[in-house]
């Protein structure tokens, strides 16, 4: 299994913008314990947000809860 890259010096350049995180319940390949904790440290402003049922691409698996919750984020953050 690959390293997940959290220790990018990318993060720096948008620590300070509001993102979401969106994370597939059953991700398997990156689990949400222990990388949460790893993304939420270098990116305080940074909410997260659990499908339920999906695995590591809950965008293509979940479809239309992806779309409402970038829609009620995007609508809050702009």
């Amino acid at each position: 299994m690959n390293k997940i890259d959290s220790e990018s010096d990318g993060f720096e350049r948008i620590q300070d913008i509001p993102c979401l995180l969106i994370w597939g319940e059953k991700d398997n390949l990156i689990p949400f314990k222990p990388y949460y904790e790893k993304f939420k440290n270098k990116l305080p402003k940074a909410s997260c947000r659990k499908i339920e049922g999906a695995g590591h691409a809950p965008f293509v698996e979940k479809t239309g809860s992806v779309y409402e919750l970038i829609r009620t984020f995007m609508t809050h953050n702009i």
